[in-house]
């Protein structure tokens, strides 16, 4: 009953406009001036997409990406949707950025988060980052759960400007099949997707491969590949030099000196003695 009076709630907004739409999709220039996938074909992403991307050049080595996804039923405490970069049509081996929200802010905040991760085979593994690269690669994060649609909006660099991770972020400045899906989600990762061919909610991908990097008004030049700076050398201490030691020749000649004396003085002493 709980779960019920919120999303009556929720509808009874939208209906009313009282949710202001953060992010607004449409399919104008797409094909020309935008990337866009949406499913099923002819969909209207504010709408009835089932599942929708749409991806362009939006500033210099950024690429903005909008996804938006019609809210699983029941609706789980988290939902994801993903865009994803691969060398070919199949999953596996793929470079993935995910969107992740509460569709009902239930047991979590309605925040947005986007994070990256890589598919291993048929298995989605989160590629953790610290504070500082999240916040390079990604950036104006938002996204909202409205009229039983989730979607979300960001901007992520083309070329990282951060370390690999291991061959884990890709620069996009080539061709690749774009993928889209969706499903629920964990705090750190998230589930599998539908895998029900005949489902509304399997997964999409591009008829073609596609350089994201030349799709937009405007085309920048890009930077080059992120190079890791030279790890500080520690500096070798200067060579110390060995105390002298004492020469044997003045060690001799002293030796020879103190006992010189007595034997003078005691010959001395010895003649005297005859003479008397």
């Amino acid at each position: 009953m709980k779960l019920c009076s919120r999303l009556i709630a929720l509808a009874l907004l939208a209906a009313t406009g009282a949710l202001a739409q953060m992010v607004v999709m449409d399919r104008e220039g797409c094909g020309e001036t935008k990337g866009c996938l949406f499913k099923p074909a002819g969909c209207d992403p504010m709408r009835d997409c089932t599942i929708g991307i749409i991806f362009y050049v939006s500033g210099l080595n950024l690429l903005s990406i909008q996804v938006v996804a019609t809210m699983l039923l029941p609706p789980p405490p988290l939902q994801y949707i993903a865009i994803g970069f691969s060398q070919d049509s199949s999953m596996g081996d793929d470079m993935i950025t995910e969107c992740v929200i509460s569709p009902v802010a239930d047991e979590f905040s309605m925040e947005p988060e986007v994070f990256v991760s890589y598919n291993i085979g048929k298995s989605n593994d989160r590629t953790y980052l610290n504070e500082t690269e999240q916040n390079i690669l990604i950036r104006d994060v938002k996204g909202e759960a409205v009229n039983g649609r989730i979607s979300c909006q960001w901007a992520q660099q083309i070329i990282p400007q951060i370390p690999s991770h291991g061959g884990r972020l890709w620069n996009l400045n080539r061709k690749y099949y774009v993928l889209g899906a969706t499903g629920s989600a964990q705090p750190d990762e998230v589930n599998a997707h539908d895998t029900s061919m005949g489902s509304h909610f399997y997964p999409m991908v591009s008829a073609r491969p596609i350089n994201p990097s030349v799709i937009g008004e405007k085309i920048y030049d890009l930077p080059p590949p992120y190079v890791a700076p030279p790890k500080p050398t520690t500096p070798v201490p200067p060579p110390t030099s060995p105390k002298p030691k004492p020469s044997k020749k003045n060690s001799a000649n002293g030796s020879s000196s103190g006992l010189a004396l007595p034997l003078f003085i005691s010959i001395f002493l010895y003649c005297f003695k005859l003479i008397l």
